[in-house]
C-alpha cells in the first residue's frame, strides 16, 4: 500500500499588533511588526514569512492586518517575493481570538483538512530549524484532536510575559497537556515559577484543525464564532481579501488565550528552545542585538562614549550623541524623542495610554505614510502650505483626482513622470516642474522602471489628507 502523504501546514500569520511598548518607532499606522528590528535588511513580518516559505511543507500564507496597514503587507510581500498570500483585511482591530477566529474559518473553505499554524508576525525566532521540528509534533497532536502550543523554558523571571503550568507528560518528548494558563505575574512570582521547572513562558503560537478549533469556539464561546461566522462573507478585491464590514464591527475584543486556552480540555504544550522572544519592548531588543565591548548598542546615526549597557536608535535622519550614561534607552524619531532607563522598558506602554489623550497625533503616524504606489512624507507644514516628498514605485501611479480646498506645484527631483492635467499629457524630467490649480483632475505616474521622487508644495485653507475626489483608482479605493 502506499505510503499517505503528509498534509501541509496552513501558516496564519497574525499581524495586527500596534506594538505600544515600541514607541515611538512604532506607530498604529506604521506598527513594529512592519520595521526591521532584529534584522537591518528584513521587517519581522518578512522574517516570520521566510519561516513558512517551504511549499513543501507549507501551503501559501494566509495573512490577517489591519486594513491600514494593506499597502505596507503588500509591499513586504512584493520585496520578499511571495505572491500567492491570502491577505485579509480587519475593519477594525478586535484582539487575537477574533481574528483567529475569521483566519480558521477562511483555512476551512480553503484548505479543509489541514492543520493550522497560527503565529505572531512580530517575534523573532533564532533557529528555525528548532520550530519546525516543534511544529510537526503539534501537528501531530493537532491530528489527535488537541489544541497545541508552544512553551519556552523561562531563562529569568520575566513579569512581562503570561505562563504555561504542565501538566502529565505525553507520549511524545517534550510534549505536556497543560494544567493551567498564569496571567503576567509580578517578579516574587515570576521567580518561582522559574525555580519550579514545571512552567514554560507562553509564546502565543498554536497548532490546531479548523474542525477541532470550530468545535471548541461552539463550546466556550458561542458568541463570538456566530458574530465571526456572520461577518466571514470573504470577497477578493485588488489582492485582499474583505470581510463583512458591518458584521465584523458586532465582534468582541478577546484575547485567545482568554477566550479558548484558558477553557479547553483540550489544550497541550510543545516545549521549545528556539532562541525566541516576543521583542514586545525596548530592552528586548536590546538583548538581541549585537553589542559593543561596553554592552551598548545602537542604529542610526549615533556616538556613544564611556557609556555603558545603552540602546540608542536614530532614525529619519536625527542623530544621537551618549556620553557618560549607563542603562539608557535613547530613541530618536523625526518627531519623538524616548529617553528612560532600561529599567522602566514596560512602562513605556503607560506612557501611550497617557499620550493617547494628549498627544494622540503621535501615536498615529510616523515620518513616512505609505500608500499603494510608494510613500510620502512630511518635510515642513502650517495651516496655509505642506511641503512632502513622494516616492513613487517603478510603473506605479496616483489616483486620477482632484481637490477642492487646495492647489499643488510637483517639482521632480529623480526619474520621469507623466503627469495628467485636466485633458493635457506632460513628461517630466529632473529639475522641472508643474502648478496644479485647485479644483482640477491630475494624475502623477511613473513611467520609468527606477523610484519617481517628487517634492510636492501645497498649498490652500485646508490640506487635510481628506480633501480628495478620485476619478479613477487602480487600487480600489474611493
Amino acid at each position: 500500500m502506499a505510503k499517505s502523504q503528509k498534509k501541509l501546514t496552513v501558516p496564519v500569520i497574525l499581524c495586527g499588533g500596534m506594538g505600544q511598548r515600541l514607541w515611538p518607532l512604532s506607530r498604529e499606522n506604521h506598527p513594529k511588526q512592519l520595521h526591521k528590528l532584529c534584522d537591518e535588511n528584513l521587517t519581522l513580518l518578512q522574517q516570520t514569512l521566510l519561516r513558512v516559505a517551504n511549499r513543501d511543507a507549507f501551503t501559501a500564507p494566509i495573512i490577517i492586518c489591519n486594513v491600514k496597514h494593506r499597502f505596507l503587507v503588500a509591499e513586504n510581500l512584493r520585496e520578499s517575493g511571495i505572491t500567492d498570500a491570502h491577505v485579509i483585511l480587519e475593519p477594525q482591530s478586535r484582539n487575537t481570538a477574533p481574528a483567529i477566529a475569521i483566519a480558521t474559518l477562511y483555512a476551512q473553505q480553503h484548505f479543509a483538512g489541514h492543520p493550522v499554524l497560527a503565529m505572531p508576525a512580530d517575534h523573532y525566532i533564532q533557529d528555525t530549524p528548532a520550530l519546525l521540528v516543534a511544529v510537526e509534533k503539534a501537528c501531530q497532536l493537532a491530528c489527535e484532536e488537541f489544541i497545541v502550543t508552544f512553551g519556552i523554558a523561562p531563562r529569568h523571571p520575566e513579569t512581562g510575559y503570561g505562563y504555561i503550568q504542565l501538566a502529565q507528560p505525553l507520549a511524545q518528548e517534550g510534549c505536556f497537556r497543560v494544567r493551567n494558563f498564569k496571567e503576567k505575574p509580578d517578579h516574587a512570582t515570576a521567580k518561582r515559577y522559574v525555580a519550579s521547572e514545571n512552567y514554560l513562558w507562553n509564546s502565543g503560537i498554536f497548532v490546531f484543525t479548523a474542525k477541532q478549533m470550530l468545535a471548541e469556539m461552539a463550546k466556550y464561546q458561542p458568541d463570538l464564532l456566530n458574530k465571526a461566522q456572520n461577518a466571514a462573507n470573504f470577497e477578493k478585491k485588488y489582492d485582499f481579501v474583505h470581510v463583512h464590514n458591518e458584521k465584523f464591527f458586532s465582534l468582541p475584543s478577546l484575547s485567545f488565550d482568554y477566550a479558548i486556552m484558558e477553557h479547553t480540555q483540550k489544550a497541550a504544550v510543545v516545549a521549545l528552545d528556539c532562541g525566541w522572544s516576543d521583542v514586545g519592548t525596548w530592552d528586548a531588543a536590546w538583548q538581541l542585538a549585537p553589542k559593543d565591548a561596553n554592552g551598548n548598542t545602537s542604529q542610526g546615526d549615533t556616538f556613544i562614549s564611556e557609556s555603558k549597557n545603552c540602546y540608542l536608535s536614530a532614525s529619519d535622519s536625527m542623530h544621537i550623541s551618549a556620553l557618560g550614561v549607563e542603562d539608557l534607552l535613547i530613541i530618536a524619531t523625526k518627531d519623538s524623542v524616548l529617553v528612560a532607563n532600561m529599567s522602566c522598558a514596560q512602562a513605556v506602554k503607560a506612557l501611550v495610554t497617557n499620550l493617547r489623550i494628549t498627544h494622540m497625533h503621535l501615536l498615529e503616524n510616523g515620518a513616512k505614510t505609505y500608500r499603494p504606489w510608494g510613500y510620502y512624507e512630511s518635510i515642513q507644514a502650517t495651516s496655509q502650505h505642506q511641503i512632502k516628498r513622494l516616492i513613487i514605485h517603478p510603473k506605479a501611479k496616483l489616483s486620477l483626482q482632484m481637490h477642492q480646498r487646495r492647489a499643488e506645484h510637483w517639482f521632480i527631483i529623480n526619474g520621469v513622470a507623466q503627469v495628467t492635467l485636466g485633458t493635457e499629457l506632460h513628461e517630466l524630467h529632473a529639475n522641472e516642474s508643474i502648478y496644479i490649480p485647485q479644483g482640477t483632475y491630475h494624475r502623477l505616474e511613473n513611467l520609468s522602471d527606477t523610484p519617481l521622487e517628487v517634492l510636492e508644495v501645497q498649498t490652500g485653507s485646508y490640506l487635510g489628507e481628506d480633501d480628495i475626489i478620485r476619478i479613477e483608482d487602480a487600487y480600489g479605493r474611493k
